[in-house]
């Protein structure tokens, strides 16, 4: 078998009566039951430094060292959705826990970029008139707007990474996917569609916008401009299959622009995509998985594992949404798909998409998988372990091979 680490994305925080975070290792202790160690999200709760600190003692007395952590701003505006003095401070944060510890406690921070709209900017634009002939994913935002996003978001990374860098942490850049769920017409969970309030896997969350099309940065081909080319990448297998699924609808080929203006012509030959206010992202030409991961070859030290094979799916007639699904294969159960015709097709089809992107990964110098699915509320227990231990197994499966 290849070396390969396997991890879960696992919370650390719990919240006292007054509010108050507290320091909670219910989640790392299950991923560690079935073999998995933890990759810690930083949520803003879980970066207080009393809480790292207790982080720390916890995995130095269990002798873990060199975890991962993530944080993310997906969705969220600006580079994490703050300034670079404060994500400078949560770098201290950590570093004084590895100057503190007899081992190196923490070597990675995983970011998700930013966006070039907040999910709440998104809503309240498409609420003005002058949207309302706007489908949802005509975007709100200029190819100015997008490539100053950028080229801000790119100016903090290098600099916060440079900065971590100086004291042995590497800040790595997971990829975001192009998405276009686009379902629900607001941020309140009542507001859904019955289809979605009825999702076991997603009707306890209210994040889903009316519109997913932000204006995220970091999706395929900025990954290597947002980076400065040298940077380390995260690749998220579903992300990148959501920009392949996104590429095939939205793209050059399918429709022509005649009007092209030179700025846009510059950035298509830059990026391969194109933006203009008032039309979807469109990609020069479909994208090819391959070609991505071929081109951060060495640079791909962890990737994320989920069993989405379709951004959404017909299910009895309910519209479903397939991100963050368990990983089965065969004729493994898997009760987020009620009809067992396709949920054989959906496992075959998954374990086909995961043997290629894998050995892809694989052969890119990749050995570190972060499992991250969602099962709805529960992060513990029998539901959360069954599914773990099976996607863990069925992952391995196609790692055995290489």
């Amino acid at each position: 078998m290849a070396e390969w680490t396997f991890y879960a994305a696992r919370g650390i925080v719990s919240y006292d009566r007054l509010g108050k975070a507290f320091f909670n290792p219910e989640q790392i202790e299950e991923g560690l039951r079935i073999g998995l160690m933890p990759q810690i999200i930083l949520t803003p709760g879980a970066q207080d430094p009393a809480v790292i600190s207790s982080l720390s003692k916890y995995l130095e007395a269990k002798d873990i060292s060199g975890v991962p952590l993530k944080i993310t701003a997906h969705g969220k505006g600006r580079f994490v959705d703050s300034d670079l003095l404060q994500i400078k401070q949560s770098v201290d944060a950590l570093v004084e826990v590895n100057e503190k510890s007899s081992d190196t406690m923490f070597k990675e921070i995983v970011f998700h970029a930013g966006a070039v709209h907040t999910f709440e900017e998104e809503c309240r634009l498409r609420a003005q008139p002058e949207y309302y002939g706007y489908s949802n994913l005509d975007t709100t935002f200029t190819l100015r707007e997008y490539m100053e996003t950028l080229a801000g978001i790119r100016s903090v990374i290098l600099q916060v990474s440079e900065y971590a860098k100086e004291s042995g942490i590497d800040l790595i850049i997971e990829n975001v996917g192009q998405v276009n769920y686009a379902v629900v017409p607001s941020q309140k969970a009542e507001d859904k569609s019955e289809d979605f309030r009825k999702d076991l896997r997603w009707a306890d969350t209210i994040w889903l916008p009316e519109a997913l099309q932000v204006g995220d940065v970091g999706c395929v081909y900025d990954l290597d401009f947002l980076t400065g080319g040298k940077l380390p990448i995260c690749i998220d297998i579903e992300h990148l299959g959501q920009s392949v699924e996104y590429s095939q609808d939205c793209n050059l080929e399918d429709l022509e622009i005649y009007d092209m203006t030179d700025e846009e012509a510059t950035v298509l030959d830059d990026l391969c995509v194109f933006i203009r206010k008032g039309y979807p992202v469109l990609y020069e030409h479909l994208i090819d998985p391959a070609e991505i991961i071929g081109r951060f070859d060495g640079r791909i030290p962890i990737c994320h594992i989920g069993g989405q094979v379709n951004m959404v799916y017909d299910d009895v007639d309910e519209l479903k949404i397939g991100s963050h699904m368990p990983v089965t294969f065969g004729d493994d159960l898997n009760e987020y798909i009620e009809c067992d015709g396709l949920r054989l097709r959906e496992n075959a089809m998954r374990q086909k998409k995961l043997e290629k992107y894998l050995r892809l990964l694989h052969d890119a110098g990749c050995n570190s998988g972060v499992l991250e699915l969602h099962l709805g509320p529960c992060h513990v227990g029998d539901k959360w372990r069954f599914y773990n231990e099976l996607s863990l197994r069925n992952v391995k499966s196609i790692i055995d091979k290489f």
